[in-house]
């Protein structure tokens, strides 16, 4: 299988079975940001996410090309209308 990116998929809500922004920041991205494929974070759900804040907590650490980020809000954005 021919592979570009690789996407960590991590659930987001509040309880202890969650990797913490602060755990993903400062564990987790240091190591996985070296492989080649890495291409960034995609959180499961964005229901969480909005009352948890966390993809703004950790926006600025996981997602190597801003474009990748900028495109991912806009499609979440224009599809919760």
């Amino acid at each position: 299988m021919n592979v570009s990116k690789v996407f960590l998929g991590l659930t987001v809500h509040r309880g202890n079975d969650c990797v913490t922004p602060k755990d993903l920041v400062n564990i987790v991205i240091p190591i996985i940001k070296h492989c080649d494929k890495y291409g960034g974070i995609m959180l499961w759900n964005r229901y969480s996410d909005a009352i948890t804040n966390y993809s703004a907590q950790v926006k600025d650490y996981v997602c190597p090309d801003r474009r990748l980020y900028s495109t991912a809000a806009t499609l979440v954005a224009s599809s919760s209308v």
